[in-house]
């Protein structure tokens, strides 16, 4: 089938304004519906910009925004990382909660929408000894102390006095008590719906993927392209917010904006389920890890990374057998089961879980190696933020935890445009 191509002309340009004209607003788009495509969508909406969202999936945060555990991370899993992207995370995560109820402009209601505090456990496979995590969590307190005024940490809702940020030892050796949690990814993901589909200058152009970008007289002329029958659409924006998640370096190199080194991409399985047993949170770390979260109304994510690793590429996009393995989801007991006997001596109810269902997720993020080799780029997770070239935009930001933070610097930037 030939695709149908429609082109859409751009809006009349605005000359000079006479005294008491309106400015023409900004035409805006931005590539990607997941946590960071949305949260930029929201904050500049704000601003009078009209917003044209692009979502290959048919539903918002349909990908790694969803696949997750959903952790705002306070630095305990980068147990080998640098100053920098310690310093980073305890920054963006202590303004999780406030940038993104700055994005939907209301206050939430946090101690609804998060799981129980997380246990960590350190078992014999790991890069770290458990006197070497406490160590690590004893060097985020100083870290916290060193860049803070004040004696708490803002998380969540909550006020973390600094001394609660050291792990506590439990009655067994290789346990350790956080104060660090996840969000309801699903709960969240209902709420920003909920704010965008409010929002009269926000268009959703969902099952689309953007194919191709081009400069000219002053607009950036977008092809996209509907993945439900192939019909291309070609229209013209002001600015691009290039959100997008495992083709966002091949979007920018074929737009001739910010040059980034060739991701490091993951697929990886996870499992979700139903759980009746106590909610609970846990991580084992560092190196060959895994996770397991039971939320309070019963939805619980589990994985085991040395099972669920299916792929490895340093590529500007993912093969098409990945996109396609992504798509699908469903039974895969043999999953299911690695990760029942890797997590069962720390979790010993979870076989208390009902209808499992393995999914497949693609991780980016930067770095030569796995995360199993000490030295690995895995080990950073610094340098969030903004790579600008004129009116592309490129977020940097491979964590959940750094997302709200990241939107607001989008916000920042083009009201500055604007002033």
């Amino acid at each position: 089938m030939i695709p149908r191509v429609i082109v859409k002309s751009p809006p009349k340009q605005a000359g000079r304004r006479g005294k008491g004209e309106k400015r023409m607003p900004l035409r805006i788009a931005i590539i990607g519906g997941g946590i960071h495509g949305t949260l930029a969508a929201l904050n500049l909406a704000r601003l009078g910009a009209s917003c044209d969202v692009f979502e290959a999936r048919p539903q918002l945060w349909a990908g790694a925004t969803f696949a997750g555990e959903g952790k705002i991370h306070l630095g305990y899993v980068y147990g080998r990382a640098d100053k920098e992207t310690l310093v980073s995370l305890l920054s963006a995560a202590q303004g999780f909660s406030e940038d993104l109820e700055f994005a939907l402009q209301r206050p939430l209601n946090w101690s609804c929408l998060t799981s129980s505090t997380f246990e960590y456990g350190v078992p014999s496979s790991s890069l770290l000894t458990p006197v070497e995590f406490q160590e690590h969590t004893e060097h985020l307190r100083t870290l916290v102390d060193q860049n803070s005024r004040s004696k708490n940490v803002s998380y969540l809702g909550a006020e973390i006095p600094l001394n609660k940020i050291i792990a506590e030892k439990t009655c067994d050796k290789n346990r350790f008590h956080t104060p660090e949690r996840s969000v309801d990814v699903p709960a969240l993901r209902t709420l920003m719906t909920e704010a965008i589909s409010e929002s009269s200058n926000i268009s959703l152009r969902m099952s689309t993927e953007v194919t191709n970008t081009n400069f000219s007289a002053g607009k950036w002329w977008l092809t996209s392209c509907a993945t439900t029958d192939g019909t291309q659409v070609e229209e013209p924006y002001d600015l691009v917010v290039n959100c997008a998640w495992e083709n966002s370096a091949l979007l920018d190199r074929q737009s001739g904006g910010p040059i980034r080194p060739l991701p490091n991409l993951r697929l990886r399985l996870f499992v979700h389920a139903m759980s009746f047993s106590t909610p609970r949170a846990l991580t084992l770390t560092l190196g060959p890890f895994g996770d397991y979260v039971a939320f309070p109304n019963g939805r619980t994510y589990a994985s085991w990374y040395p099972s669920g690793l299916r792929g490895f590429s340093e590529a500007l996009q993912p093969p098409t057998e990945w996109t396609e393995t992504e798509k699908l989801s469903g039974d895969d007991p043999g999953y299911v089961d690695s990760v029942v006997n890797a997590l069962s001596d720390w979790v010993p109810d979870i076989s208390l879980w009902r209808n499992p269902s393995v999914h497949a997720r693609i991780v980016v993020a930067a770095g030569s190696t796995d995360i199993d080799n000490p030295t690995s780029q895995l080990h950073q997770r610094a340098g969030y933020g903004l790579e600008i070239k004129d009116t592309w935009i490129s977020v940097r930001s491979f964590k959940l935890t750094t997302a709200p933070a990241a939107a607001r610097m989008v916000y920042n930037h083009v009201k500055g445009l604007l002033t």
